[in-house]
């Protein structure tokens, strides 16, 4: 059954125009939320929009820069002056350079993927807590199986950047329970993005092969299997769980 649309929950995702992240926006829609969605890409976003709004009549784009303080003020005042609630963060922006060692990582890469995967995150939910701390709610921070273990395929800024996503997430699931808000992560394993799709087909068979050997289940996970993880954290059905990094790999890390 869903929610009478004037009391509706509202959900803000990051990074939503593709893969995880409108996966877990048109998750949330079919779940009842209203919907705001983001992302760098205006062209993307605007066609993520249009996907969504069958499901999600009154949902809400804004194309910025999330780790930019005052687009995202800009963000979090829209969203009050339209609904006047925020109950569902989820930070999903991100990027990475594939596949760089360290050497060849320069000081500005390392601060742009910084800045895309754990600055982002940090601004965002900074912006929002004035809005959350109204009547409590939850953050989802998506990370990365890079952030668990090491990795054959991400590199070290990258890996960094969301061990650190997890870090900010058990630190602020303690400074924000007082106000009833409650803070996890979902750590992905090789999932089948687009980008993935065009990074996989440049690998020979039997790299490919070597990749799916460290996956217990034996194959990539969906965006949609990660987005019901994702909805799961954010939702009361996870009322008593803040503070934990869901694995959703297939089994490639068992913490």
């Amino acid at each position: 059954m869903r929610p009478n649309t004037t009391t509706a929950p509202v959900a803000l995702i990051t990074g939503a125009s593709r893969g995880i992240g409108l996966a877990t926006a048109r998750l949330l829609a079919q779940r009842g939320y209203r919907i705001v969605i983001t992302a760098r890409n205006g062209k993307d976003l605007s066609d993520a929009a249009d996907h969504l709004r069958p499901l999600a009549p009154e949902c809400c784009q804004m194309t910025a820069d999330m780790g930019d303080p005052q687009e995202t003020d800009r963000l979090m005042g829209l969203i009050k002056e339209q609904w006047e609630r925020l109950d569902v963060l989820i930070n999903n922006a991100g990027g990475s350079h594939h596949g760089r060692d360290l050497v060849n990582i320069g000081p500005d890469d390392w601060e742009q993927t910084l800045r895309q995967n754990l600055t982002t995150a940090t601004v965002v939910t900074r912006a929002a807590l004035p809005l959350l701390r109204q009547r409590g709610g939850s953050i989802v921070n998506v990370t990365s199986l890079a952030g668990r273990q090491h990795s054959i395929v991400a590199s070290a800024d990258y890996a960094a950047a969301k061990a650190g996503l997890i870090g900010l997430t058990r630190q602020l699931a303690v400074e924000l329970a007082p106000w009833q808000i409650r803070v996890n992560a979902v750590a992905p394993g090789l999932t089948a993005t687009a980008r993935v799709h065009a990074r996989w087909q440049g690998l020979s068979a039997r790299e490919r092969t070597q990749r799916l050997a460290t996956i217990p289940l034996g194959r990539p996970g969906q965006p949609e299997e990660i987005a019901e993880a994702i909805v799961f954290l954010a939702s009361d059905a996870a009322s008593y769980i803040t503070g934990a990094t869901l694995d959703v790999n297939g089994g490639a890390f068992m913490g």
